[in-house]
């Protein structure tokens, strides 16, 4: 859990900062030399969707929580209003952008977006330079697509601005998978998707000016290490996620997937990324897995709601746009938790918006929903076994 976030849920460790596991799970995360089936048990079943209604029945529409919904909501409606309006391919990115740079405050949020938009744009532009070489070689595509993600979740691990190269990965690894059979479309593909970025980045930013709490102080991080500091677990994380990512169109191709799915896959398992320098092997097994588990749940929660909107139909743009807002709202709320349900909370907005979101208006169908909400749940099974398969035995002791 992020301070920002922290804070907002009344953490009692908000201001102190986090680093590796905690980062992301708070003090309350078990550890030591904890099993795989221990971790599964503890925060899955049933403890987990114990926390996830408790989460539910604290929802409300006044204090520090509500606030940070109400932020969220207005970035993805107005992002996603905006994107409608000028007929961006996927107005769904633009919320989605919305919603993950809404911070605590005014200034976090405007960190995180520059990150946002910097790393977007570069990924893309790494692709559509890459494409003039590697358009219709798909090995150089795969050996592309695992350079470049293991360059950017290991950059996310050990340099400062780690969200920006987190974001380069996912923009240029969804490019490249969507010009493998259209190269032609490499150039409308980056610039429409920086364009969708950049929109629900700077909604989100004009939002948390107006409305973010900046009477929070801002936690110093501690400085990370760069490139040439990187220890043995952040190297071999890095690896597993590359070659995951790699697998992707592989595996698609093998199934005869739609290729649009995989694009999804790819931003499964790139987002999926851990702190992993400096954290004891086995933590990380524990850490990696539960990752990918709160990010299946709150795929499998996300998703649903959103299917079971189309199934309505809410084919009338008033009535979409209010489920739209409902369903972030209780996803920021969710995220703002302090029982370790926060990433569940990331990963529900993030289905649901990109299951509710199609075309340039009110969706008129749930299969364009279902593809993508398969895409995420197909990556996140690589992910897994890549993880479980190719981790020294060792490290699982």
């Amino acid at each position: 859990m992020d301070p920002a976030a922290a804070a907002l849920s009344g953490h009692d460790h908000a201001r102190r900062p986090a680093r590796g596991p905690e980062a992301l799970y708070g003090r309350r995360r078990a550890h030591g030399g904890l099993s795989v089936s221990v971790v599964t048990q503890s925060d899955i079943r049933p403890g987990l969707f114990r926390a996830l209604l408790d989460d539910l029945g604290e929802l409300g529409v006044s204090g520090p929580r509500a606030r940070a919904s109400l932020t969220a909501t207005l970035s993805v409606v107005l992002s996603v209003t905006v994107a409608l309006w000028l007929h961006l391919d996927n107005a769904w990115w633009a919320g989605i952008s919305g919603f993950m740079v809404s911070q605590a405050t005014s200034a976090a949020s405007f960190k995180k977006g520059l990150q946002r938009i910097s790393g977007t744009a570069l990924g893309a532009a790494a692709a559509f330079l890459a494409m003039r070489w590697i358009a219709y070689d798909h090995v150089a595509s795969y050996l592309f697509l695992f350079f470049f993600t293991l360059v950017g979740v290991l950059g996310y691990e050990v340099k400062r601005n780690g969200y920006a190269w987190l974001l380069a990965a996912v923009t240029a690894g969804m490019i490249v998978l969507m010009s493998l059979e259209q190269p032609m479309v490499t150039l409308h593909a980056a610039v429409y998707r920086t364009a969708e970025v950049a929109i629900g980045t700077f909604v989100a930013m004009l939002v948390a000016f107006a409305l973010a709490d900046d009477a929070q102080n801002e936690i110093a991080e501690p400085e990370p290490p760069g490139f040439l500091g990187a220890d043995r677990a952040a190297l071999l994380h890095a690896t597993r996620s590359a070659l995951s990512v790699m697998l992707i169109p592989i595996v698609w191709d093998w199934l005869e997937l739609p290729m649009s799915g995989a694009q999804m896959g790819i931003t499964a398992i790139v987002v999926s990324a851990v702190p992993a320098l400096g954290t004891p092997p086995s933590i990380l097994l524990s850490t990696v897995v539960t990752r990918g588990l709160h990010r299946i749940v709150g795929c499998l929660i996300g998703g649903a709601a959103a299917l079971f909107c189309l199934m309505i139909p809410l084919t009338s743009f008033l009535p979409w746009l209010l489920a739209l807002a409902g369903g972030v709202w209780i996803a920021m709320h969710i995220q703002t938790s302090a029982r370790g349900t926060g990433y569940v909370g990331t990963q529900i907005s993030i289905a649901f918006i990109m299951t509710l979101v199609q075309g340039f208006g009110p969706p008129l169908s749930i299969w364009p929903g279902a593809e993508r909400f398969a895409g995420i749940l197909i990556g996140l099974v690589i992910l897994l076994l890549v993880s479980l398969v190719l981790w020294p035995s060792e490290e699982k002791a």
